[in-house]
Formats: C-alpha cells, sequence, structure tokens
C-alpha cells in the first residue's frame, strides 16, 4: 500500500460529530436584534436616502435608454440623409452603380 491508500481509507472512516452550542439560537438571534437597531445620528442619516435609492436609479436608468435609442437613431437617420444626399448628387449613384447597398457611400476613383 501507498500513502494515497492508506489517506483513502482513513478519510472514509473519519467522522465528526460537533456538540451543539447550547446557546447558539439566543447568540443568533441577539446579533439580529443588534444589527437592526440603529445606533447613533449616523445610522438615521444613512438609513434615510435607501428608501429613495431604487427608484433614483430607475429613473437614471430610463433617462440614459430613452437618451441612448434617441442618439442611435438620430446617427441611423444621419446616414440615411447622408446616403439619399450622395446618390442624390453623385451621376455614377444616380445610375444604381452603388454595389454597397442603399443608404451608404461608396467612394469612387
Amino acid at each position: 500500500m501507498n500513502d494515497r491508500d492508506e489517506l483513502s481509507r482513513l478519510l472514509r472512516t473519519w467522522q465528526h460529530d460537533p456538540a451543539p452550542s447550547p446557546d447558539f439560537r439566543s447568540g443568533v438571534w441577539r446579533r439580529v436584534g443588534a444589527a437592526q437597531t440603529p445606533s447613533g445620528a449616523g445610522a438615521r442619516i444613512l438609513r434615510f436616502p435607501l428608501p429613495f435609492a431604487l427608484p433614483i436609479a430607475a429613473g437614471f436608468a430610463v433617462i440614459l435608454g430613452v437618451s441612448m435609442g434617441l442618439a442611435g437613431s438620430r446617427v441611423e437617420a444621419t446616414e440615411r440623409m447622408a446616403g439619399a444626399y450622395a446618390r442624390s448628387i453623385d451621376p455614377i449613384l444616380m445610375m444604381g452603380g452603388d454595389s454597397m447597398g442603399p443608404g451608404t457611400a461608396s467612394s469612387h476613383p
């Protein structure tokens, strides 16, 4: 037998039965109660904005999403208008020589 087999055999037979602490449950509830009671003015200051934090964050997210959507649609509209203008002044594009598709500008030598 090698050391690995001896260790495996020992680990299979090992058991640990910890004795329960008699004041475990009361200690947990004591810590929960202590965490729930604010202590001092600092706790009141930190506690005040928390109810408003989620609605404010949601409002900022909506504003950011709307702004990004408007910016994206503005870029898309600008590209479409630029393509239409290029087609209106470039004789090659007027004849349908644009191989890149509508709304895109191509370079000509």
